[in-house]
C-alpha cells in the first residue's frame, strides 16, 4: 500500500506497505519505469507506531513520524526519524541519522502526527501535547 507522498524537485517519497518509506529518484530516462532508489526503515520502526504515515523531505533531507512510538517507559510519546542524503545518493538503510522526540513528552503526545521540513530544521507537530487531549503543540528542530 503505497501513500502519503511528499515531492521535492526529481524526489518521491512514499509510505510503503510495510513499516518503511520508499524513496524514489528520477531516473534519465523519466519516470515510466522507474523503481524505487532506496528503502528507508526504523528499526523501531513498527507497523503500530504509524512509521511512514507522513512523510517531508528537501533536497539532503528527509524526516519520517511515527506518531505512536513510545518512548522509554511513554506509551506514544511519538518520535520523528530523520535521513539524511548521501553523498553518493539515496540508499537502503534501516537507522535514521536521528530520532527527534519532545522533551517534554508525554504519554499520548503523537509527537509527529504531522511533519515538516523547510532546509535543516523539522517540525513536528504533537495534536496531544498537554495531555488529556491537551492544546497540542508544534515543536522545532534545527540540525
Amino acid at each position: 500500500m503505497f501513500g502519503y507522498v511528499a515531492i521535492n524537485g526529481n524526489t518521491i517519497v512514499s509510505q510503503g506497505g510495510d513499516p518503511s518509506v520508499y524513496v524514489f529518484v528520477k531516473p534519465v530516462n523519466g519516470w515510466a519505469d522507474a523503481t524505487e532508489t532506496a528503502m528507508l526503515t526504523a528499526r523501531r520502526g513498527q507497523r503500530k507506531n504509524h512509521f511512514g504515515f507522513s512523510v517531508a523531505l528537501t533536497t539532503n533531507l528527509i524526516a519520517v513520524r511515527a506518531p505512536f512510538q513510545d518512548a522509554p517507559g511513554v506509551a506514544n510519546a511519538g518520535a520523528v526519524y530523520v535521513y539524511v542524503k548521501p553523498i553518493t545518493g539515496w540508499k537502503t538503510v534501516d537507522v535514521a541519522n536521528a530520532r527527534l522526540r519532545a522533551s517534554d513528552g508525554g504519554i499520548g503526545f503523537g509527537l509527529g502526527f504531522y511533519v515538516t521540513v523547510s532546509g535543516n530544521t523539522v517540525g513536528a507537530g504533537a495534536p496531544s501535547a498537554g495531555g488529556n487531549g491537551g492544546p497540542g503543540a508544534v515543536y522545532v528542530f534545527g540540525r
